[in-house]
């Protein structure tokens, strides 16, 4: 993608023609779709606080984040489930209980993860 031509210094087929290069661009850009979703699940206080919490101790069962959040736990259930669905989180049984952690192997939960240990100093 080129820059920004000077519209004054342009002719307006020139113009067009940036612009119908920036639309071919933007609506093939496949790779920001999965980003959306991310940012979609991760862009609510209470999900990336979970993120969080889930990184700074590894893992929790739905009835320690409910606790935690002080949320009922089908609340928290149902926040865990958008995390879950945007392979923010991953899941594991042990018995009655579904304990949940981060997924470090998740792009970008990899990004978010220098910006955890940021806030965290």
């Amino acid at each position: 993608m080129s820059g920004s031509p000077h519209v004054l210094d342009e002719s307006p087929e020139a113009y067009d023609a940036w612009i119908q290069s920036l639309q071919q661009d933007l609506y093939s850009a496949e790779h920001l779709e999965p980003l959306t979703t991310f940012l979609s699940a991760a862009g609510n206080a209470t999900r990336l606080r979970m993120l969080y919490v889930l990184w700074h101790t590894s893992e929790l069962c739905v009835g320690d984040l409910a606790k935690l959040f002080q949320i009922t736990p089908p609340a928290a259930s149902n926040h865990l489930k958008k995390l879950r669905q945007a392979s923010l989180v991953a899941s594991r049984r042990e018995a009655q209980r579904i304990y949940y952690s981060i997924s470090k192997n998740n792009r970008f939960v990899r990004a978010l993860l220098p910006l955890f240990e940021e806030s965290h100093d």
